[in-house]
């Protein structure tokens, strides 16, 4: 188990507890330059600005790095050149120096057939795609048998089809591995995604943790419901749509609908000034104006659209988000 006490990700920070989910993927979920990368790094021993405990299976590992059961990928993952897939794969396996060659081949080929490169071993990097060298980083990650694997961004510069394809190969690598993975991201869809849990973080500070669904159902602040959300929540301005006076109400961009496909007297009904709109996919992401402000619709149903019509759209009350004043 995997858990930090009074950590501060910068100096002076704000101290937060936290315990990971053991045995599976924790999302790291912040925006860029949110302190996502500082915790990864804390983790493994190498921050020089965060401080705090870490501690591992009830054993503190704060001022001993070198003994820390921890790996780490980061987005720019570098493989040996010079060295095949196999090679790179093994090489914290020779590293050891206390296994014979029959143990190391064979560690070696169990990886390569759980990560699908077996038919790679005897290649080089170069010969290989973006994802399957990202693959080889991961196998040498795992061949270090450690308890806790830290993914830093670890897709963000491949293409999104390929990381589509590598997220679902990592849920299922993780179902059939005794290691907590923490799995650092920008984007809310990957965690929900993949995430068994997932901790939200913003200027290097501690939001929200808790199951995916559950801290998308009920986030404690927009700020935390602008994370969980791509894009971010729509914001009532509107005094009228209030029921109290003191309440903020968003609604996120995928529950704005038609109205005309909704119960209007279990709804809240309004316009929509349209001022952009672009199909991606089978989605459709409408800008315009509504209730005072700008507002994002994100929607899969066909609905016919012109740049400065008017339509009329609405969000069941079921799934406005309210929150005290922040």
């Amino acid at each position: 188990m995997l858990e930090i006490i009074n950590a501060q990700l910068r100096p002076n920070g704000e101290a937060f507890d936290h315990r990971f989910f053991d045995g599976g993927i924790n999302v790291i979920l912040g925006s860029n330059d949110s302190g996502k990368t500082n915790l990864c790094r804390f983790l493994t021993g190498l921050s020089s600005t965060a401080s705090g405990e870490v501690l591992i299976d009830g054993e503190s590992y704060s001022k001993i790095p070198k003994r820390r059961p921890v790996s780490l990928v980061v987005q720019d993952f570098v493989n040996y050149p010079l060295w095949t897939v196999e090679e790179n794969i093994n090489s914290p396996l020779r590293a050891q120096g206390d296994l014979k060659k029959k143990q190391i081949s064979a560690r070696t080929y169990e990886l390569g057939e759980l990560l699908g490169l077996t038919d790679y071993l005897k290649k080089y990097p170069a010969e290989l795609s973006g994802g399957q060298q990202q693959r080889v980083a991961l196998g040498r990650a795992l061949a270090k048998n450690a308890r806790i694997m830290i993914l830093d961004e670890p897709f963000v510069n491949l293409d999104y089809k390929l990381r589509e394809s590598l997220r679902t190969e990592l849920k299922s690598l993780a179902s059939n591995l005794d290691t907590t993975i923490i799995y650092s991201t920008m984007d809310p869809k990957e965690a929900l995604a993949i995430a068994d849990d997932v901790l939200l973080i913003h200027d290097y500070s501690f939001i929200q943790s808790g199951i995916p669904l559950e801290v998308y159902s009920r986030p404690v602040s927009i700020l935390a419901a602008d994370l969980m959300s791509d894009p971010r929540v729509n914001v009532f301005r509107s005094q009228k749509t209030l029921i109290e006076p003191s309440q903020i109400l968003a609604v996120r961009p995928e529950h704005l609908r038609p109205a005309e496909s909704l119960n209007k007297s279990a709804s809240l009904i309004f316009e929509l000034k349209i001022e952009h709109f672009e199909n991606v996919g089978g989605e459709t992401f409408v800008q315009g104006m509504a209730d005072g402000s700008e507002w994002v619709m994100k929607t899969d149903e066909k609905i016919p659209l012109k740049i400065g019509n008017s339509i009329e759209v609405g969000v069941p009350r079921t799934e406005i988000l309210k929150f005290g004043s922040q």
